[in-house]
């Protein structure tokens, strides 16, 4: 958990919409447009000279800041008064809840969710709380998903359910997991232009969001990432199908290597500090599900 990025009120910014689903999608627009030449012609289109800073902002720089590093409505009663009263988290004051709260209740997107975790946070606190945000960053939850009634993780959300499922069928498939066959297919565009796909163990694994595979610096799979970072991954079986889309990066500190690092590299590695040896980090920016007869898509 980030710690930036727990606001006054209760609120989580990782688990909100703007940051986990909207500045993706951004990025993604903004290099399928950039790739497509749109950088050049964009002037000529009606409101694209305005249009194309805005979303190469989104892309590059985000489109949200956390209201302690000073982001949103610098008005917001919430903030001012935990500030004043020098409190991390309104739901830690002891005059919580106040009229302050019932005011923000009324207009907060994540309102239902906010009580209750708040509730949490209070009765159980922080580790509670801060491991329920974790959970819900890996499934894609979002407040705005549960405007309209409070809902805790894992319970009365279908798609919270297949996602975190998901996540479960992902994990046994790494290296550390128990399923007997450990790979996934990796699906990248090839040297020559071509799609390309192959089998892979995957390292680790954090929810559906994101991927390692060990590789090497000269291997294709570098090569490939190196060239064109978009990739697809795949799991599936008779009874389930995992499709994710997003993008690859190489990765080559000490620290990403020997904790990704496992049994059965050292046949092709001399050790985790062998420079030949590199990271692969798969990041899920859209994601299309099968699991329990069910079938669901949507965008992290």
């Amino acid at each position: 958990m980030n710690n930036k990025y727990i606001c006054y009120c209760g609120l989580y910014c990782e688990n909100c919409a703007v940051m986990a689903k909207v500045t993706p999608a951004a990025k993604m627009l903004y290099d399928e447009m950039r790739k497509a030449g749109f950088e050049e012609i964009i002037q000529f289109i009606p409101g694209g000279a305005g249009f194309w800073p805005f979303l190469k902002g989104m892309a590059e720089d985000g489109i949200c800041v956390s209201c302690k590093d000073g982001g949103g409505d610098p008005g917001c009663a919430i903030r001012i008064c935990a500030k004043e009263k020098a409190v991390e988290m309104c739901a830690l004051c002891e005059t919580y809840p106040c009229e302050k709260f019932d005011a923000f209740f009324q207009q907060s997107v994540g309102s239902p969710t906010l009580k209750q975790d708040n509730s949490l946070l209070r009765e159980q606190g922080m580790e509670e709380w801060a491991k329920m945000q974790d959970e819900r960053r890996k499934t894609g939850f979002t407040y705005s998903d549960n405007k309209d009634e409070p809902t805790k993780f894992g319970e009365d959300n279908p798609m919270s359910e297949k996602l975190k499922k998901a996540s479960e069928i992902i994990k046994e498939r790494t290296a550390a997991g128990e399923y007997k066959n450990q790979y996934c297919v990796l699906a990248q565009e090839d040297l020559d232009g071509r799609l390309t796909a192959a089998v892979i163990t995957p390292s680790k694994s954090d929810g559906i969001r994101q991927l390692t595979f060990c590789s090497g610096i000269g291997s294709n799979w570098a090569k490939r990432a190196e060239r064109d970072n978009r990739a697809a991954v795949c799991f599936s079986s008779e009874e389930y199908s995992i499709t994710l889309r997003g993008k690859l990066e190489i990765l080559t500190d000490a620290a990403t290597k020997q904790d990704n690092w496992y049994a059965g590299l050292e046949n092709h590695f001399s050790g985790a500090d062998d420079p030949n040896y590199c990271v692969l980090r798969f990041t899920t920016e859209k994601y299309k599900l099968f699991v329990e007869w069910e079938e669901i898509e949507g965008c992290l």
